[in-house]
């Protein structure tokens, strides 16, 4: 049929939020260093709130990559790079825990360069404001690049912006996984 809209067209396509960087060797590289090695680089015992109060034990966690984001129940808004998934337990010696089995949720999005901080601040936008959150859910949404240009501006954004360690070499990486 002419003038049929592809009903598989993604909200990323439809707001020109595509990401370029998606196809590209570094990408790649960056997204699987990051799910071998998220430990080094996000902690789930120091956040202030639960350390204040008492001591938790994370539990279970889960990682996803190229995690589907809906707009809606039947419409794909587009997919974060990476998610995690845990949940906080109180631990046993704690008798009366203000948070217990609390789920937390980590979503990385992984670009190699910041091309335009604005495209990249949309597109995370749109990420939190499609994946919601509920009293027993507790977000964060963080930037994995090899870029730090805009780093002070996207953390006003309540984005942390993460970096690899100093001796990360991506064309070993690269050469590491085969995308050479």
């Amino acid at each position: 049929m002419t003038g049929q809209k592809n009903r598989f067209t993604t909200t990323e396509k439809l707001w020109n939020l595509d990401d370029k960087q998606l196809k590209t060797p570094n990408h790649d590289a960056l997204v699987l260093w990051f799910m071998d090695n998220w430990k080094q680089l996000i902690s789930f015992t120091d956040e202030e709130k639960f350390k204040e109060r008492c001591v938790y034990l994370f539990d279970d966690v889960e990682i996803k990559s190229e995690y589907p984001v809906m707009s809606s129940p039947t419409f794909l808004a587009g997919y974060i790079d990476i998610a995690l998934f845990g949940r906080y337990i109180a631990s046993p010696e704690i008798k009366y825990p203000p948070f217990n089995n609390l789920s937390i949720n980590h979503y990385i999005e992984v670009k190699p360069y910041v091309d335009s901080f604005g495209a990249v601040l949309r597109q995370i936008n749109s990420y939190k404001r499609f994946l919601g959150c509920s009293h027993r859910v507790s977000s964060k949404y963080y930037l994995f690049t090899l870029d730090d240009r805009f780093d002070s501006q996207f953390e006003t954004q309540n984005i942390t912006v993460l970096h690899p360690p100093a001796d990360f070499d991506i064309v070993e990486v690269r050469e590491h996984y085969g995308l050479v």
